[in-house]
């Protein structure tokens, strides 16, 4: 779990458009990897004030650099007044231990303001669990912010996630999806830019079957409000297949039609997959909306 200065930067947007404040929930203390000096400039770009007055009790020890900000008084310069974190382990001296693949403990129920996934819910083998205690843990107008790893992390954790999994979850069950982005960036993202792109629905249609090939590491942004009227239980349909139902494409409950292969393609598997492949690669990747 870590935050750098893509992670930083989406966060000071975050909160230029929707201030933070009250309790954040960390799903493991996060790693920084920038200074103080990093931060005001950054927050000068986003036009965010920070606030100075970082109580004593949520000061850190920074778990990298010593030269670096801890966590605490990061999420403090932001707003939130209660800074605390989860962790399976106290080998981080997390403040609540606790394995999210079980249900929370009653007394955090409805607790924080934010909850914040930096790199955390991949590694939890049971994520519909995850996703459960997450709705149970905010408060009603709380947000939950994931910044969670798509393409180019094989075994990094678990899972690779897709944007589908979070915007169709959070949709389905009333949430209100504040900001959905993908973002592009190298091994080297504690100093090289992050490329970020909004998400919406079929947008990346153009680029899911191996379109992904420049050799960046993909990552995802989603921030989601959860509401009176937000659930936690009830499953998604994929979207993709959703809005083919709606449109007459495919029919719900049914096995979507697939085109009829002709023999020259049945015997030459290549030809068909050439086919597939240039049509996918008329659609083009979103367009990028910032650079961090």
């Amino acid at each position: 779990m870590g935050i750098s200065r893509g992670g930083a930067r989406f966060l000071l947007e975050e909160a230029r458009n929707l201030p933070f404040s009250g309790a954040v929930l960390q799903l493991g203390r996060q790693h920084l990897f920038f200074t103080q000096e990093n931060l005001d400039g950054w927050a000068a770009l986003h036009s965010v004030q920070l606030d100075k007055n970082i109580p004593p009790e949520n000061v850190r020890q920074p778990l990298l650099d010593p030269s670096f900000l801890d966590d605490g008084s990061f999420f403090s310069e932001l707003g939130f007044s209660v800074v605390e974190s989860m962790d399976y382990s106290d080998f981080e001296q997390a403040t609540h231990i606790h394995d999210l693949n079980k249900p929370i403990p009653r007394e955090l129920a409805g607790r924080y303001d934010t909850i914040y996934d930096g790199g955390t819910i991949e590694h939890v083998f049971d994520v519909r669990s995850s996703l459960t205690n997450i709705f149970e843990m905010l408060k009603v107008g709380g947000r939950i912010i994931h910044s969670s790893p798509s393409s180019n992390h094989v075994d990094h954790g678990f899972y690779m996630f897709s944007p589908t999994l979070f915007y169709d979850w959070y949709m389905t069950n009333g949430f209100i999806v504040h900001e959905c982005q993908i973002f592009l960036y190298t091994k080297d993202f504690d100093t090289m830019p992050w490329r970020v792109y909004d998400y919406e629905p079929g947008c990346l249609d153009g680029l899911s079957f191996g379109g992904f090939n420049s050799g960046h590491l993909v990552g995802i942004y989603i921030s989601a409000e959860k509401t009176d009227d937000s659930t936690c239980n009830i499953i998604p349909q994929q979207g993709m297949y959703v809005s083919r139902w709606e449109s007459g494409s495919g029919a719900k409950g049914k096995r979507l039609h697939r085109p009829r292969q002709d023999k020259t393609i049945v015997r030459d598997r290549r030809t068909f997959m050439e086919r597939v492949l240039r049509q996918k690669r008329r659609l083009r990747i979103p367009n990028k909306v910032a650079e961090y």
